[in-house]
């Protein structure tokens, strides 16, 4: 008896011993990483257990075969790019932000093989708001007047946006503006920004800046007045007419003349003395030399007012005329007409019915 137990013995073990490597259980221990974030890029992943056989351990990550693992018994390592991690798990996020994947070990090709698995946890790549580069700041725009054919320098902060556009806007409305939309065009650094002048004719100018973004939205928007070349002396200011006649409150009022000043500043002054009222340059109007577009405020009481230009600074007298202010209800003078002086053109009142003429 005891015989016989000692032969069934070693015929067992001879037959364990026979057994191929492919039937043995690999152990999965470990998983290192055992967490990785999409978006990370490529990782080495390294598997530790026991009963790993070289040349025929096989690695299963997320139901897809693995190439060219390094396979020992008590470790194996593989490669996992991260476009497989991308492609396998874009759909398997759970409700708290995680994704498993099974990373499988298999002894032998055959889909039935001894195996065993452990899981690796995937988390999304957390979203990274852009970063808005900081909003310019001019603090200086020089020398005043600018040389003709000379450099324009603008100082300030943050004036190294990704993109950044310059220009002179000719307060002559004949007059072309120059547009500097591209770095060859510009010297710039974070605090200053030089701007070339060569072939800008001499005038009064607003300096536009644009800055944006590098998805081209807009940082800031900066203008500033500019003078090229040696400023003209102006004469004192005139008035040749006005209009709409009466002027509106509430509404805009256009002056024609002459030696109009880019500051020239408009003044609304009751017929009985007192403080003028100034006078807002209308929106969207471009005033020059020869002409001015004014508001008259809303809240103006209806009377007959005098209208001042003057030049602020340059010792010329100002220019005079008298209006009358209307309500906004009353009736409109025909279009096109005003009110031109010495020239003793207006629109006459219409006689009331019934009335001689």
């Amino acid at each position: 008896m005891r015989t016989t137990f000692r032969a069934l013995s070693t015929a067992a073990l001879l037959c364990a011993a026979a057994l191929p490597a492919a039937a043995q259980e690999p152990q999965v221990s470990e998983l290192q990483p055992a967490q990785v974030v999409t978006g990370s890029g490529d990782f080495t992943l390294v598997i530790r257990g026991t009963g790993f056989v070289p040349g025929v351990s096989r690695v299963s990550f997320g139901g897809r075969n693995l190439r060219d693992a390094q396979v020992t018994p008590g470790a194996i390592t593989v490669h996992v790019s991260n476009n497989l991690i991308t492609e396998r798990v874009e759909d398997d996020f759970g409700d708290d932000g995680i994704a498993r994947v099974p990373v499988t070990v298999l002894n032998g090709p055959a889909s039935d093989a001894p195996r065993d698995r452990k899981i690796l946890y995937v988390t999304r790549q957390a979203a990274v708001a852009p970063v808005r580069p900081p909003t310019p700041v001019v603090t200086a725009v020089g020398p005043s007047p600018a040389p003709l054919d000379g450099t324009l320098v603008i100082t300030g902060q943050h004036l190294d946006a990704p993109a950044l556009s310059v220009t002179l806007m000719s307060q002559d409305p004949s007059a072309r503006s120059s547009s500097y939309n591209r770095d060859r065009h510009l010297t710039r650094g974070a605090t200053e920004v030089r701007v070339p002048l060569a072939g800008v004719p001499a005038g009064s100018y607003t300096l536009r800046i644009d800055a944006f973004d590098q998805d081209r939205r807009e940082l800031a928007t900066i203008e500033r007045p500019v003078v090229v070349g040696s400023p003209t002396r102006l004469g004192p200011p005139t008035i040749a007419r006005y209009g709409p006649t009466p002027v509106r409150r509430g509404t805009s009022l256009w002056i024609e003349g002459s030696n109009f000043a880019d500051d020239a500043r408009v003044l609304l002054v009751p017929a009985g003395g007192g403080g003028g009222v100034p006078l807002a340059r209308t929106p969207n109007a471009r005033s020059s030399q020869t002409r001015l577009y004014v508001s008259v405020p809303a809240n103006l009481p209806p009377g007959d007012f005098t209208v001042r230009v003057e030049n602020p600074g340059s010792g010329t007298p100002a220019a005079e005329v008298q209006v009358a202010v209307q309500h906004p209800a009353a009736p409109a003078p025909s279009p096109g007409r005003g009110s031109e002086l010495g020239g003793g053109w207006t629109t006459p009142p219409r006689p009331a019915p019934g009335r001689p003429r």
